[in-house]
C-alpha cells in the first residue's frame, strides 16, 4: 500500500469509528513509513473501546504512537501527520497542501484548509525509545 491509496481509500470510504477514521488512516500511514503494524492491531468500535486498547498498548492516546515514531515539523508535506493541541486523538494526514480531515456529519473523510492550531510529525524509520 502506498500514501495514495490510504488516501484515496480514505476519501472514498464511508467515515465510520474503528473501520474507517482518522485514527487508523493515521496509522496506516505510520506502518506504511515505520515498518510497524499498528493499524493491524486497532480493534475498536467505540472511542471507550480503544483508548482501553491504547491503555493495554502502554500509550494514553493515538497521538502518543504517531510521536514515538516521528519528529516534529514547521513546513509539512504530504503524508505528514497533524496532532490536535486539543486532543491527541484528533488528528489528520496532509495531502496536496490540504488536510483530509472529517466532514461535520461525520460521515465522510474531505481536504480541509492546514490547521493553524496543533502540530505535524513526519514519520520515519525508528522509534524515539
Amino acid at each position: 500500500m502506498d500514501l495514495f491509496t490510504i488516501v484515496s481509500t480514505a476519501l472514498s470510504t464511508e467515515y465510520k469509528l474503528g473501520t474507517n477514521d482518522c485514527n487508523l488512516m493515521c496509522l496506516q500511514v505510520l506502518d506504511l513509513r515505520s515498518g510497524t503494524d499498528y493499524s493491524q492491531i486497532a480493534k475498536y468500535k467505540t472511542i471507550k473501546a480503544g483508548v482501553k486498547q491504547l491503555q493495554s498498548l502502554g500509550f494514553i492516546s493515538t497521538g502518543d504512537i504517531i510521536i514515538k515514531y516521528s519528529d516534529p515539523v514547521e513546513l509539512p508535506i504530504d503524508g505528514d501527520i497533524w496532532i490536535s493541541d486539543d486532543n491527541p486523538l484528533i488528528m489528520g494526514v496532509v495531502h496536496s497542501n490540504r488536510l483530509i480531515g472529517v466532514d461535520e456529519d461525520h460521515t465522510h473523510f474531505k481536504l480541509i484548509a492546514i490547521p493553524r492550531n496543533g502540530k505535524f510529525y513526519r514519520v520515519r524509520k525508528e522509534d524515539n525509545g
